[in-house]
């Protein structure tokens, strides 16, 4: 008995460390000062942070030297309240908290009663970062869902970092010209990339991320701190959304077909009709409350289904070689000719002859063949 306690409480700390591991990768932290409107800290002061979509709270209170430090904040629009006995309560509203990104709101309380308040909108945080020596840009929704995606996976936009370069998608991209190996991939801080082409494809991820779930994500080039979990120089964090208060959803619907699409210059000297191609990327996401303030659902879909043709030239014989006649260059390299059912004291078999009409087109280009006995002949070929 006392074994299988023992059991349950070590494996009760591992999943508590892997959670608060987990907690760091994927949120942001709040601080700041409070001081009074003659530079003087604050000590004491109560310090309230509240997410906007879900009204969780959470408190502080501040040093000796007025300052306070939330460090473990998830992903979202915040409004911020300080107060302190004899001042006016001061709220910051639209604090917005990235993945990985301290957030930095200072306050200056005015002399006054508790009851009175100050509303101080538009704040945001800090853009610049200065509590962190990390050099981050962060990819928010506003940028993933307006910049142009050729196939909606938001990370292609790493490739518009400062440091990249690129000689095509983001598979064939070095950051500050290190190597594909040294690159780490998380999203809600598990790593997903496929280790064991790392080394040589540090961009292939297994999650599949897509514009519907991925809330933003963070690129950190250089001097990262100790919530970089696991190995890297450069660490991409995504974060997925989450569900709130209120009911939001989207759904989305992209279409190519044939009829809009131009033929190829090699198809169209062939004589051959464009290639099939009907294309649809569908699907969407929804969030909504279970319990209000307390607990909250999301989910997400992206399906594609993709039906397209190709072109396929192929070697047929000539309609003189299907009579028998064929043609050759002799060692002098002038074209000879010679009948080889006369030659063998036979005629063409009709079934023969059928099956070969029947199946096999008369060639109409000498892209392929020794344009002697044989030629090509182009085929559409469907792929489901």
């Amino acid at each position: 008995m006392k074994s299988l306690v023992q059991r349950l409480f070590a494996i009760g700390i591992l999943l508590a460390l892997s959670t608060s591991a987990l907690g760091q990768a994927n949120t942001g932290s709040v601080n700041g000062t409070v001081k009074d409107t003659q530079g003087a800290a604050v000590p004491g002061a109560k310090v309230t942070i509240k997410n906007v979509a879900t009204n969780i709270e959470t408190t502080a209170t501040t040093s000796d030297e007025g300052t306070f430090i939330f460090p473990i904040v998830p992903v979202g629009i915040y409004s911020v309240s300080a107060e302190a006995k004899g001042f006016k309560r001061v709220v910051v509203e639209g604090v917005k908290v990235d993945v990985a990104v301290p957030s930095t709101v200072n306050f200056s309380l005015e002399v006054g009663e508790l009851t009175d308040e100050v509303t101080v909108t538009g704040q945001g945080g800090e853009v610049i970062n200065t509590s962190t020596q990390e050099l981050t840009n962060v990819v928010d929704r506003r940028r993933i869902l307006d910049l142009p995606l050729n196939g909606r996976n938001p990370i292609t936009l790493a490739t518009l970092t400062a440091g990249a370069a690129t000689s095509g998608g983001e598979r064939a991209t070095r950051i500050n010209g290190l190597r594909q190996s040294v690159l780490n991939i998380t999203q809600d801080g598990i790593n997903v990339q496929d280790n064991h082409l790392r080394s040589g494809d540090g961009f292939f991820i297994i999650s599949s991320p897509t514009v519907e779930n991925v809330e933003e994500f963070t690129i950190t080039t250089s001097t990262a701190d100790a919530s970089a979990t696991g190995s890297g120089a450069v660490f991409i964090r995504m974060v997925t959304p989450s569900g709130g208060n209120e009911i939001h959803g989207s759904l989305f619907e992209f279409h190519r077909n044939t009829i809009f699409d131009a033929n190829s210059f090699f198809n169209n000297l062939s004589g051959v009709p464009r290639a099939k191609l009907i294309r649809n990327q569908f699907g969407g996401r929804i969030g909504f409350p279970i319990r209000k303030d307390k607990t909250f659902f999301w989910t997400s879909f992206d399906g594609t289904t993709l039906a397209t043709g190709v072109t396929r030239n192929r070697t047929v014989l000539t309609a003189d070689a299907r009579q028998g006649i064929f043609r050759y260059r002799d060692t002098n390299g002038a074209i000879q000719t010679v009948n080889l059912f006369q030659a063998g004291g036979i005629g063409p078999d009709p079934f023969t002859n059928k099956i070969i009409s029947d199946r096999y087109p008369l060639p109409n280009n000498s892209i392929i063949g020794d344009d002697l006995v044989t030629a090509g002949f182009p085929l559409q070929c469907r792929l489901l």
